[in-house]
């Protein structure tokens, strides 16, 4: 077991006593029957940022991910900023595709008590703006079993009328969060990926109108959930295939809507 280079390899254990991992290069195999033990390799090709992500199931990550019929489906990832348009995107989607399904990542945040909550430093407040906060298993195989015809999604819209757009033989499936993008098994699936951005004062005066349950504690926003999206952000902009989308322009939806009509969508007649 131990005869290969170990300059080209990282070796990972008890992968679920870490929370999160962002690889450029990951392959997984079982080594024992537990699933929450895994050889996670890493080909080094340069430097890789590690940080917050939550523990991803071998059956995952290994490809499970990619086992549904491509041709039937256009996927569209929304991802980014706090309070940066992202629900609005979605929902407007929702009404001008057919048939559409939508998924919305704060449906998956762990109970407050669940011990995969990390507490913010310094303060008595888990952090909800990690991907460990989520439980992002049960997520992707809700996309995948709305992949395959087992409908598990928040919204759809599958009655056509005039004006809506479509493509012929195929479905939409829309999935937004804060950090869907930064989870790689929805980041590959994705057909079309966008990232919303904002500067740190729009987003600080649009997250402070805002009531969450739990409510946000003092010094949570400069602690927490600002460090963490400008550490996913940076993930988001190394991969190419993601468009980044300015959170206070007014025409985010007619750039999404140019680029699906490029697919190949027509209006309903």
């Amino acid at each position: 077991m131990a005869q290969f280079n170990k300059d080209e390899w990282i070796v990972i254990g008890e992968f679920s006593s870490l929370y999160s991992y962002c690889f450029t290069d990951l392959y997984v195999t079982s080594l024992v029957a537990d699933p929450q033990w895994f050889l996670g390799a890493v080909l080094c090709r340069g430097s890789h940022v590690v940080h917050s992500l939550p523990r991803l199931p071998v059956s995952v990550i290994s490809g499970n991910m990619a086992q549904f019929n491509k041709d039937e489906w256009i996927v569209i990832g929304i991802s980014g900023v706090t309070c940066g348009g992202k629900t609005t995107l979605a929902n407007k989607l929702k009404e001008s595709l057919v048939p559409v399904y939508v998924f919305h990542q704060d449906k998956y945040f762990y109970p407050d008590d669940s011990p995969n909550h990390i507490k913010c430093v310094g303060l008595e407040h888990n952090n909800y703006d990690i991907l460990s906060a989520l439980d992002m298993e049960k997520m992707m195989q809700d996309v995948l079993d709305t992949l395959n015809g087992k409908d598990k999604s928040h919204a759809s819209n599958v009655v056509k009328s005039k004006g809506k757009k479509e493509i012929k033989g195929k479905k939409f499936l829309i999935v937004e969060g804060f950090t869907a993008l930064n989870y790689k098994p929805i980041l590959d699936i994705c057909n079309l990926r966008y990232y919303f951005i904002l500067e740190y004062a729009a987003c600080a005066s649009r997250r402070a109108l805002r009531l969450y349950s739990p409510p946000d504690v003092a010094g949570y926003f400069d602690g927490c959930v600002w460090p963490a999206h400008l550490r996913y952000r940076a993930e988001i902009e190394k991969d190419r295939r993601v468009i980044l989308l300015d959170g206070t322009r007014p025409d985010v939806f007619e750039t999404v809507m140019n680029d699906v009509t490029a697919l190949g969508a027509v209006s309903v007649e």
